[in-house]
């Protein structure tokens, strides 16, 4: 039975008393499994028989974390933020109702999904170093790992003082010399460069 000492046995902020008049398990804190105490949804307004109070398709507890009425069904069809998705379709796809950019790569969540077909919560749906909205910007497919803004970096940089850098396609620079001394020569990724005319020259 129930503490005979403790008048909120599974703790969950409603009496034993208030739990057998509403049908709840005193031993279980969330009688519905929807992630809300039973308490709590009593103070929300849900019920805790129910994982979704309303019948709006989102669960109570959902509802809650993102300042839904868990007790009103017309928020579901409701656009929080105004990217084009409603409150319902973005908890569906694991986004925020609340923000725009859930994953802040540039594209809003409705472009991503609409659009673009990337992850919204995902800045880097192909991962390939390249975030999805500087692809897009930048004209590369943001689905491609081989098409990417650093992939299409040259692969032999010369700065303004004539010195030679070696970007690879990840646009990582493998190992680089501030000075090309002469005679001194710089491997990178098997190519072999050398400096003999303030120039490295790629090996043939």
């Amino acid at each position: 039975g129930t503490g005979i000492n403790d008048a909120d046995t599974d703790n969950d902020m409603l009496s034993d008393g208030d739990e057998v008049s509403l049908g709840t398990d005193p031993f279980d804190n969330d009688t519905d499994d929807d992630g809300l105490y039973d308490g709590a949804e009593a103070d929300y307004g849900a019920d805790p028989l129910l994982a979704e109070t309303d019948g709006g398709g989102i669960k109570d507890a959902d509802e809650v974390n993102y300042g839904l009425d868990p007790a009103d069904a017309s928020d579901a069809g409701a656009d929080n933020d105004g990217d084009g998705l409603t409150n319902l379709e973005e908890i569906a796809q694991g986004t925020n109702p609340n923000n725009i950019d859930s994953d802040a790569d540039g594209l809003s969540d409705s472009d991503e999904l609409n659009l673009y077909s990337t992850s919204p919560t995902n800045a880097d749906t192909d991962y390939d170093g390249d975030g999805d909205g500087i692809e897009v910007a930048a004209g590369t497919d943001p689905n491609d790992p081989q098409s990417s803004v650093t992939v299409g970096l040259s692969k032999s940089m010369f700065d303004a003082d004539n010195n030679e850098w070696n970007i690879s396609r990840y646009g990582t620079v493998n190992y680089g010399h501030y000075v090309f001394d002469p005679g001194f020569y710089l491997k990178i990724d098997g190519s072999t460069f050398y400096d003999t005319d303030a120039r490295a020259v790629r090996e043939r």
